[in-house]
This record gives structure tokens, sequence and C-alpha cells, in this order.
């Protein structure tokens, strides 16, 4: 084999390795920041649902809601007024919640910014029976809700 083949196959293996170490620290970079997002989505999912049914207070689930929630909920929040009233008169109190389980995911927009969301599930027990909470959220400045669900036997 020549020098020169040599010096070229010497090339290649170093862009090969160099190009692997980049890729595996970019991986490793990233896996440690979705796991990052999803503790950080886990706390917030817990603590908004705490807040939303310590009163069933509408205004505090449009205060947290992304915007195309809000959308959802109506000019004035009459829609989640009447959501979370049904909750309150149907299912009353929270008296205690599961751990949330589910996942985070990252994706990348236009631009480049990272944009984090999660769908995370717990067991709710309330004052008349028991459910899953199931809430979509989203990190764009702050951490917010894209979706808030109730699945009971008791709702009617």
């Amino acid at each position: 084999m020549s020098k020169k083949t040599l010096a070229i196959l010497l090339i290649v293996l170093v862009v090969l390795i160099s190009g692997g170490a980049y890729l595996y620290f970019s991986i490793q970079k990233n896996l440690d920041l979705a796991h990052e997002y999803g503790i950080e989505a886990k706390k917030y999912a817990a603590e908004v649902t705490t807040q939303i049914s310590d009163s069933w207070d509408y205004q505090v689930l449009l205060r947290e809601s992304a915007p195309e929630l809000q959308e959802k909920y109506g000019t004035n929040g009459e829609n989640a007024k009447v959501l979370l009233g049904t909750f309150k008169n149907q299912l009353g109190a929270l008296k205690s919640l599961s751990e949330f389980r589910g996942g985070s995911t990252i994706s990348v927009d236009v631009g480049g910014g990272k944009v984090p969301k999660g769908n995370y599930k717990a067991q709710a027990v309330f004052e008349k029976g028991d459910g899953d909470v199931i809430i979509d959220i989203i990190k764009r400045d702050k951490w917010m809700i894209q979706g808030f669900y109730i699945r009971s036997s008791v709702l009617k």
C-alpha cells in the first residue's frame, strides 16, 4: 500500500471517529435534556392538577392553558367553567393523586428551538369516586396545558 493511500485511509478513519464521537455526545446531551424535561414536566403536571382540582376554579385552568386550548374554552372561558363545574359537582374534591406516568418528547422547530411536550396520566381519588387525570403539556416560555381530561365512571 502506498503512503498516499495509507494517508487517505488514516484521514477517513479520523473523520469517521470524530463524527461518531460528535454524534454520540450530541445524542447523550439530548438524552440528558429530555430526562431533565421529563422531571420538570411530571412536577408541573402534579402541581397544576392539584391547583386546578383544589377549587375547580376555571381561571386557574385558563391561566395555565396554552393559547390553542384557551381558544377552545371560549372567549370568557365559558367552556372551561362548565367543564370544571361538572368535575366539581360529579367528582367532588381531589383526595389523592398517584405519581404521573407517561413521557415527554422534544421537537425542533423551524427556527432551531427545542419544544418539549409531555403526555401524562395519574390515578386520582375524588370524594365521589376514582378516575384518571390525563394532561398534555408543552413548554414554550413556561410549561402550559394543551389538554386536561378526567376519565371516571362517575362522570355522566
